[in-house]
């Protein structure tokens, strides 16, 4: 799991690895129920066999809370794509209008 401030090239970011789904699930759970979220995601994408990391699979998507616009990635496991291999937690600098596409 990675979260990473867009705002700030200089701020620190989070990095952990788990052995096991529960911590991560966990954290992310965790860090969803802080950011209350206003609605539902949006500009919601997936990318079939990425060259840039090795997973069959990758969902990227955008939710906002009160003022600011979080990008959440997905990375599936390359034999499973029901398991996740990775996670990255973007915070953008704004908040971005929510658009149809």
């Amino acid at each position: 799991m990675d979260t990473i401030d867009g705002s700030d090239l200089y701020a620190p970011s989070y990095y952990s690895e788990y052995n096991s789904p529960t911590p991560v699930i966990n954290a992310f759970a965790n860090f969803i129920k802080s950011k209350k979220f206003d609605g539902t995601f949006f500009n919601y994408y997936e990318v079939f066999d990425i060259y840039l990391y090795k997973s069959p699979l990758h969902q990227s998507f955008l939710v906002n809370d009160a003022n600011s616009t979080y990008k959440i990635d997905i990375w599936n496991n390359a034999q499973d794509i029901t398991k996740i291999d990775g996670l990255n937690v973007l915070k953008y600098p704004t908040k971005l209008a929510r658009t149809p596409y």
